[in-house]
């Protein structure tokens, strides 16, 4: 059996690996490396194990795409962020974009300027979904508590 950690470590290496090598990485490719990579359970149960061992790879790789350089920055106290691109703040060293038809992790200097602003359009829309998000639930908030206005 496999921890999280250990899970989170290995996918981290093959992502640093890559990086240090300047590939793109398939992320099927990836889940499917990470999950034979391990003993796999015989039995009736076991194209179920393999199932949600998928799933649960593929999510924690997505994960990691996305919280490498945010962790980074919280662990950073020599101005050095491993996960976000030198020069910038918040702009990731990868980003996972669908590249002929899969889901790829990709770095960011090589993305085409199609990915890219598809990736940008990608986090306007989460803006806009978060605005509304908070927009409603303020009204939530104003509806429920009349008199609590605005003391939040």
């Amino acid at each position: 059996m496999i921890s999280q950690k250990q899970l989170e470590e290995q996918i981290v290496k093959e992502l640093d690996t890559a990086r240090v090598e300047k590939r793109v990485v398939v992320a099927s490719w990836l889940v499917k490396s990470v999950l034979e990579s391990w003993e796999q359970p015989g039995g009736v149960d076991s194209d179920r194990w393999i199932l949600c061992a998928q799933k649960h790879i593929r999510t924690t790789v997505q994960k990691l795409v996305s919280r490498r350089a945010q962790k980074n920055r919280e662990d950073d106290d020599q101005g050095i962020l491993p996960g976000v691109l030198p020069g910038y703040d918040w702009v990731q060293t990868d980003y996972l974009v669908k590249r002929n038809g899969e889901q790829c992790i990709v770095p960011t200097l090589d993305l085409s300027e199609k990915e890219a602003r598809g990736k940008l359009r990608e986090f306007r829309a989460q803006i806009d979904g978060f605005t509304s998000h908070t927009n409603e639930f303020e009204r939530f908030c104003d509806e429920r508590w009349p008199a609590a206005t605005g003391t939040a």
